[in-house]
């Protein structure tokens, strides 16, 4: 009897175990998706991450992290919500500038410069950086971000730049 009932307390932590994983990984889909359509104004369908550095980022809050997850929307509807009112402030980005969605080709230089200057070790960093640049210069793309400045000088870029042709969103942020 005593086996029987260690047995079940080991059954139920797993069935705990389970259903909390279970509850943050839900959680996690529905912020990202909120994300998405209420602050960047995409009208699409989050479907995985493929990639994520965002452990890259040090503890004072500098760093270069990346994020690659692919999506979908209906052929017939439109990629954006409201292409012209978005997107909008975040309580995370509040105090930062935005620049809205444009197509492809970026050419802030300053912008530029922080994407792809950034001096990195990872090999899988660096070959999503590649993909990132081949994007960017696709006029069939888009982006947005957020960005800090001091004198004109862009020192941070949080930038969301879809990937139309193989639906997938890169979301950088570079803060130095």
């Amino acid at each position: 009897m005593f086996m029987e009932k260690e047995k079940l307390k080991k059954l139920s932590r797993r069935g705990l175990f389970f259903v909390i994983c279970l509850i943050l990984f839900s959680c996690a889909s529905t912020v990202n998706q909120n994300y998405f359509s209420n602050t960047l104004g995409l009208n699409v369908k989050i479907q995985k991450k493929v990639f994520d550095s965002s452990d890259a980022i040090n503890p004072q809050g500098e760093g270069y992290s990346i994020e690659a997850l692919t999506f979908k929307n209906e052929e017939k509807e439109s990629l954006f919500i409201d292409k012209a009112n978005y997107p909008k402030p975040s309580e995370v980005r509040k105090n930062w500038k935005i620049s809205s969605w444009q197509n492809a080709p970026l050419a802030n230089k300053d912008v530029l410069e922080l994407l792809f200057k950034y001096r990195m070790e990872n090999e899988a960093m660096k070959e999503q950086i590649q993909k990132i640049k081949e994007v960017l210069n696709s006029s069939d793309n888009y982006f947005s971000y957020f960005y800090k400045d001091h004198k004109g000088y862009i020192y941070a870029v949080d930038i969301c730049i879809v990937d139309v042709k193989n639906k997938k969103i890169y979301l950088c942020e570079i803060i130095t």
